[in-house]
């Protein structure tokens, strides 16, 4: 086992548990495993009820790195249980771990030689799709890192400790379940925070077992595959784009505040004013959708906005893609109830 030395980046696990007994000494014997020695296991249990913190208690007293357990007050659900713990980290690196999976003995070390660069803030690794026996199932590679517009998983991803910011700066708003705004979970908070303010790298190893069992928060389901039906392509979603509008422009908003309040690298500053400048032509470009979706939308209207988003590159990979594209003509030329007619169809 590679003990930590001046030229290697200390990697704090932030872990976050609740009730995780069932599969949580082979989390954490897979850690004590690793090639690179973790400088630190810092956990924080959410109100566990079952043998977790025995546990971890036992563990902390042969584990060959330091184990931090704290206990919370009151219930704070798995986004900020993760990111309290990624706050109390102390290394250069964190490595979010959750309670159930199983890390490959070179995780740790493959991910560490990635930051030599100090712009990079982020690196996200791929990973094996495993059975609740960690029977491996296939190699799922990661999407881009680079790209904010996407989700990542918090076990595949290492990132600086400077992503771990205050408390007191609130998260942007995700989507809504009914009335109420719904935060961006914390992975998707640090791949937006490491794109908007540095670079991000993908390492296309898988570095660890996913595991996929009954009780899963999140489990791998059908909304992370790539492969998009026809309908789910064509469907009319104009309010939709409406609403991702203005989630959009508060991304940008929120880089804006973090920007003025933190004490960040001039590159850091650079980073930020081109991804205020993304987001903000990305929720422009959504309003156009919306006028090009809209029902009722005239012909004129429609291919206004269409060629304005054409023009602008909106449907560049960057942006709104070649998928937008494809649906956006045809709905410029026909309308939405010709797309109506053509969905029943497809059904």
């Amino acid at each position: 086992m590679n003990a930590i030395t001046a030229s290697t980046p200390r990697i704090s696990i932030a872990m976050a548990t609740y009730n995780g007994s069932k599969y949580l000494l082979e989390q954490l014997d897979s850690l004590a495993a690793q090639t690179l020695t973790p400088y630190e296991l810092v956990v924080t249990d959410d109100g566990s009820i079952d043998a977790t913190l025995e546990i971890l208690n036992a563990f902390a007293q042969h584990a060959p790195f330091p184990v931090h357990i704290h206990l919370n007050p009151e219930r704070l659900g798995y986004r900020d249980n993760f990111l309290k713990a990624a706050r109390l980290c102390t290394g250069d690196l964190i490595a979010f771990c959750d309670q159930d999976d199983y890390w490959l003995p070179e995780k740790l070390k493959t991910v560490s030689k990635e930051f030599i660069t100090k712009d990079i803030l982020l690196a996200v690794h791929d990973f094996y799709l495993a059975t609740a026996n960690l029977e491996k199932n296939r190699h799922v590679k990661s999407p881009s890192a680079n790209d904010p517009f996407s989700g990542e998983l918090g076990f595949a991803m290492v990132f600086r400790r400077e992503l771990a910011l205050s408390e007191s700066i609130k998260l942007p708003m995700a989507y809504s379940i009914g009335d109420d705004p719904y935060p961006i979970n914390h992975d998707q908070w640090i791949v937006f925070l490491a794109s908007s303010f540095g670079r991000c790298t993908n390492i296309h190893v898988p570095l660890v077992y996913y595991r996929q069992h009954a009780n899963n928060t999140l489990g791998y389901g059908k909304k992370q595959h790539f492969n998009v039906s026809v309908p789910d392509l064509l469907q009319v979603k104009p309010l939709k784009y409406k609403n991702l509008s203005s989630r959009a422009q508060a991304m940008a908003d929120s880089i804006r505040n973090i920007a003025s309040i933190t004490k960040s690298p001039i590159s850091w500053n650079t980073r930020a004013l081109a991804s205020i400048i993304r987001w903000e032509k990305l929720a422009k470009l959504l309003l156009y959708r919306y006028e090009i979706n809209k029902e009722n939308s005239s012909f004129i209207n429609r291919n206004k906005y269409f060629f304005a988003s054409l023009f602008q590159r909106g449907y560049s990979k960057k942006y709104l893609g070649h998928k937008a594209l494809l649906k956006d003509a045809f709905v410029a030329v026909f309308g939405t109830k010709t797309l109506t007619q053509v969905l029943m169809l497809v059904k």
